[in-house]
C-alpha cells in the first residue's frame, strides 16, 4: 500500500497529525523520485545534542537515564515539528556497558575521560581476511558466531556454537548442546538482565 494511503487510512489521536506525518513523507519521495519538492528535505545527527543543551555530559546521561529522557523530551518538544523527527537517545547504559563488555566503542567514563563528550571507535580487526567467503556465504551466521563474540566479550560462548543451518529435527538437541555450559547459561542470565534493564 502507498505511504500516502496508509497514512490516510490510519487513525490519528490528535488533529493535525494526519498532515505532519505525510507532509515530510511526501517530501521525501519527491526527492528519492528526483522531483521537485516544496522544500528541500534535511536529515540531521542529533545524537547527543539534547544532552548538552540541556546541561548534561554525557557521561552523566548513560549514567541516569531519568535525566537524558528529560533532556529529549524537552528537545523534541521544542524541536521537534521544525526538524520533522523526534530525537531518541543512545541505548547504553553503564549496566550495558559493563555486562555486555563492549569492544569495539569507548565512551565518557567508559575508556575516556569522565568529562568526555560522545564516544570513539576502537580501530580493530573485526573482519579477516580469510573471513569473507564465509560473510558472503552467510552474512547472519558471521555477525552472529564471528563478529559479536569479537566486539562483545559476553558473548564469546557465542562463537562455539555451530552454524543454525546444522539444526534439523531430532538432531536438534546435539546440535544445542554447548547451550547448557555454564558460560552459555551465564551469558544467557546477562541477556535476560540487559532485557529487563534496558529503558523503552
Amino acid at each position: 500500500m502507498p505511504l500516502a494511503c496508509l497514512v490516510r487510512h490510519s487513525r490519528f489521536c490528535q488533529p493535525g497529525c494526519q498532515e505532519g506525518l505525510l507532509d515530510p513523507a511526501k517530501r521525501l519521495i519527491d526527492a528519492y523520485k528526483v522531483e521537485e519538492p516544496d522544500r528541500v528535505p534535511v536529515s540531521i545527527n542529533i545524537d547527543a545534542m539534547p544532552m548538552y543543551q540541556y546541561g548534561l555530559d554525557y557521561n552523566t546521561g548513560i549514567h541516569d537515564y531519568e535525566k537524558m529522557r528529560q533532556a529529549y523530551d524537552a528537545f523534541n518538544q521544542k524541536h521537534a515539528v521544525e526538524l520533522e523527527m523526534y530525537a531518541g537517545p543512545p541505548s547504553c547504559s553503564r549496566q550495558s556497558l559493563r555486562d555486555t563488555r563492549l569492544q569495539t566503542v569507548r565512551l565518557a567514563g567508559h575508556g575516556l575521560p569522565s568529562n568526555g563528550e560522545g564516544y570513539q571507535f576502537v580501530e580493530g580487526q573485526y573482519m579477516k581476511d580469510d573471513e569473507y567467503d564465509a560473510f558472503i556465504r552467510d552474512p547472519s551466521d558471521f555477525w552472529i558466531r564471528t563478529f559479536l563474540p569479537r566486539a562483545f566479550g559476553a558473548f564469546e560462548p557465542i562463537g562455539m556454537f555451530g552454524s543454525a543451518t546444522t539444526v534439523i529435527e531430532t538432531v536438534a538437541g546435539i546440535a544445542l548442546f554447548r547451550w547448557r555450559l555454564p558460560r552459555c547459561r551465564r551469558l544467557f542470565r546477562n541477556c535476560r538482565k540487559q532485557a529487563k534493564s534496558s529503558p523503552g
